[in-house]
């Protein structure tokens, strides 16, 4: 077989040039320039600082019986995770990776999303700035968040009851009495006829019902009629 060699140009992301010589046999009679050659196309993998991350913000302990139906992964508090994706079903719930290599799911709540790493190429002033500004803001975040944590499935519940205010008995005033409220109370509820104060108005009515005021009643009506 005869051996031709060729030449191939290619274009890359710096810049053009020839990537060199290469033989192929031709196969049977047919002409070299009937063969064709198969390129590999390496696949672009995604760059480091385009690559999510997450921060710790409270430890977690992973669930061993996976009441969720998914693995958990535990974590502590300042390490630094990659974002996977999240759950399917549960939206409270991330895939990540730790440090190690192992994967599982994390509360969501539990980890802060870091912004994208800035690009390599920008002045260094601007990196500096950005830099600052999203670590005061991570600050931030991690003591809003520093309170939260625990063991188990699923975020925490936060407290829903308002915090009990102790009132010390002994602190309070008696009520004082109205001018002139007792002396009402007796004239409102006074049977004239018997001549008894009462201080109610059940008191009085069980009264005025009674046999004993029916007899009373009569009793003066009768003295009255016959001039007594």
């Amino acid at each position: 077989m005869a051996e031709v060699v060729s030449k191939i140009k290619y274009s890359g992301g710096r810049g053009r040039g020839v990537l060199g010589a290469f033989k192929t046999k031709e196969l049977g009679n047919k002409a070299a320039s009937e063969i064709k050659v198969e390129k590999k196309v390496e696949e672009k993998q995604d760059e480091p600082w385009l690559r999510k991350k997450l921060l710790v913000a409270n430890s977690y302990t992973a669930n061993p019986d996976s009441p969720g139906g998914f693995t958990e992964l535990t974590i502590k508090k300042g390490d630094i995770l990659e974002f996977i994706s999240e759950h399917k079903d549960n939206e409270h719930w991330w895939e990540a990776r730790n440090g190690d290599g192992m994967i599982g799911y994390i509360p969501s709540s539990y980890v802060i999303l870091k912004e994208d790493q800035v690009l390599p190429w920008l002045e260094q002033s601007e990196l500096e700035s950005r830099e600052q500004e999203r670590q005061e803001r991570l600050k931030r975040q991690l003591q809003q968040k520093d309170l939260n944590q625990g063991v188990g499935f699923g975020p925490p519940p936060k407290p829903s009851q308002k915090p009990y205010v102790y009132v010390s008995a002994y602190n309070r005033q008696p009520e004082k009495p109205t001018p002139d409220s007792s002396a009402t109370t007796q004239k409102l509820f006074y049977c004239e006829v018997c001549e008894k104060s009462f201080n109610g108005p059940k008191p009085y009515k069980a009264h005025m019902a009674s046999r004993g005021h029916k007899e009373e009643v009569e009793n003066q009506e009768y003295e009255k009629k016959h001039g007594y």
